[in-house]
């Protein structure tokens, strides 16, 4: 697959995080930072697989507890193991974008698909399938995952949550029951829902 960093219309990895908050708040379903740096990085692969660029601009890093987003892990990091109970954005990028019809679709799939699972369940998941095992060094600092890896693991990612059974042996419980089919109108209101910009002080 050739893909490439970013396209012209990508979003922030602030905006795809809001958007996940957006949906927790909506669906009063609680979000620690640890999932919500999972599902972010859940939807670049899904987005990534489906089209060859990436969802959000800024690089994804392999660090101890699994992929992260560095700048993202700068400014939800406050929120340590508490649910997360607003949008959070730093100075430089004080206004969220609203995500393409494609983007939100993405993002509205792997919140149907992955919010179900704790952040343990989320790590254990990001541990043992994508680029993360090849790529993690323990004490490493700013080692970035390959884009084009993250794509081509959306497949394994799938295969995990679907009904089938976990794959690669993976234990994340009966997610395929809670998983949602979104249908065009749940994801034109979803992107109704999130295209509220709002000014975050």
């Amino acid at each position: 697959m050739n893909i490439s960093m970013f396209e012209k219309d990508s979003l922030s990895a602030f905006d795809v995080a809001a958007a996940f908050v957006r949906l927790s708040q909506l669906e009063e379903q609680p979000m620690s930072h640890m999932q919500l740096q999972k599902l972010v990085f859940l939807a670049q692969s899904k987005y990534a697989h489906d089209t060859g660029s990436g969802i959000y601009r800024e690089a994804t890093q392999a660090w101890e507890h699994g992929p992260a987003v560095k700048p993202l892990f700068g400014v939800y990091k406050e929120m340590k193991k508490s649910p997360i109970s607003r949008i959070l954005l730093p100075m430089y990028h004080p206004v969220v974008d609203v995500p393409s019809y494609v983007q939100a679709e993405a993002i509205a799939e792997v919140w149907g698909l992955f919010s179900p699972l704790t952040a343990a369940e989320l790590r254990r998941l990001t541990h043992q399938i994508g680029p993360w095992p090849t790529h993690y060094v323990p004490g490493g600092r700013d080692i970035e995952l390959p884009l084009g890896e993250i794509a081509d693991a959306w497949d394994e990612f799938l295969g995990a949550v679907q009904d089938e059974g976990p794959a690669s042996g993976m234990d994340v419980g009966a997610v395929g029951e809670s998983y949602r089919s979104y249908t065009e109108d749940d994801v034109a209101d979803a992107r109704a829902y999130l295209a509220a910009r709002q000014r975050v002080a």
